[in-house]
C-alpha cells in the first residue's frame, strides 16, 4: 500500500509539470504547422479545455500534497493556471507565426475556472482525497 501511495503522490506532483511542458511544446511550434481552423474561434475552446486540464492537475497535486481547504486549493490552482496562461501568451510573442492574444488568456482562465468550479461543487471529493493523502496519516 505504501508503494502505491508514493506512486500516486509522485504522479500527482509530476502531472501539472508534464502538462505545462506539453502546452509549452505546442505553443512553441510555428502557427503554420497547425491544421486550418474549420470552426471560427475553435482555438478558444481548445485553450479552455487545455487549461481546464492544467488547473485540474494542479488542484489534484495540491489536494494530495497539502492540507489546504477546498477553497484555497481551487483559488491557488486557478491563479497558477491563469498565470501560466499569461506566460504562454508572452512566450508566443517570440515564436514566428504566433501572436499574443488577450482572448486566448481569457479562454485559458475561463477553462481553468470551469473545471475548478465543477470540482469545487464536489467539495466532498476534495475532502476525501485530502484526508486519504494527508501528511498526518500513518503510512
Amino acid at each position: 500500500m505504501e508503494k502505491r501511495r508514493k506512486t500516486i503522490e509522485i504522479a500527482a506532483a509530476l502531472a501539472p509539470m508534464a502538462w505545462a511542458g506539453l502546452i509549452f511544446a505546442a505553443s512553441n511550434s510555428p502557427r503554420g504547422a497547425e491544421l486550418p481552423m474549420l470552426v471560427p474561434h475553435f482555438d478558444k475552446l481548445v485553450h479552455a479545455v487545455v487549461y481546464g486540464i492544467l488547473s485540474g492537475c494542479i488542484a489534484l497535486a495540491l489536494v494530495i500534497h497539502t492540507g489546504w481547504s477546498p477553497n484555497r486549493i481551487a483559488w491557488t490552482a486557478l491563479i497558477l493556471a491563469s498565470l501560466y496562461g499569461v506566460t504562454d501568451e508572452f512566450h508566443q510573442y517570440f515564436v514566428p507565426g504566433r501572436s499574443t492574444e488577450l482572448l486566448d488568456w481569457v479562454a485559458d482562465t475561463t477553462g481553468a475556472s470551469w473545471v475548478l468550479l465543477a470540482a469545487r461543487t464536489q467539495a466532498s471529493w476534495f475532502v476525501s482525497v485530502s484526508q486519504r493523502y494527508s501528511k498526518d496519516q500513518p503510512t
